[in-house]
């Protein structure tokens, strides 16, 4: 693997994860506007997104490696969201994330 993909990497996960972030936002909204028995899933299914798209900016920084391993696990339970994309692409990006320990800080 050349230098250009060993950057390439980091970068990738991050947009990874910052995706996967927002479409957990996004779908984990709706419920909230629908019925009131939802509240508290949703917000926490909210607050458990936030972490991805810190990870993911933290990561595309390439700064604090193992901050950003946890926070691409946490995005790991956004599979259990309906939209099943979220969590794929968390996943994905928490692979990348740990294939490129040696490209952060």
């Amino acid at each position: 693997m050349d230098a250009t993909n060993k950057l390439l990497i980091p970068i990738t996960a991050g947009m990874l994860l910052i995706l996967s972030g927002v479409f957990a936002i996004i779908v984990l909204w709706i419920p909230l506007f629908y019925n009131e028995q939802y509240i508290t899933f949703g917000a926490i299914g909210i607050i458990l997104s936030i972490f991805p798209i810190l990870a993911g900016i933290l990561s595309i920084k390439r700064k604090l490696w193992m901050i950003t391993v946890i926070g691409a696990s946490i995005g790991l339970f956004t599979i259990l969201t309906p939209l099943i994309i979220s969590g794929l692409l968390a996943s994905i990006g928490f692979i990348l994330i740990v294939i490129s320990k040696k490209e952060f800080h």
